[in-house]
């Protein structure tokens, strides 16, 4: 989830999916953090026994 730092603050609870972009960062940064995240967020649904549906743009 990208959101502005107002909106950030507003979340202060769910800091761990929250990416704060500040115009000051480097894009590359902000794409390893979401990386990082979705990762992560992968692995807990792999725990779910069921499997992830990927969209194939080609099917």
């Amino acid at each position: 989830v990208i959101l502005n730092y107002r909106e950030a603050i507003k979340r202060e609870g769910k800091k761990d999916n929250v990416v704060i972009i500040d115009g000051q960062r480097n894009i590359n940064e902000i794409f390893d953090e979401v990386w990082e995240i979705t990762s992560k967020l992968l692995e807990f649904k792999s725990d779910d026994k069921k499997p992830i549906k990927r969209n194939k743009s080609h099917s």
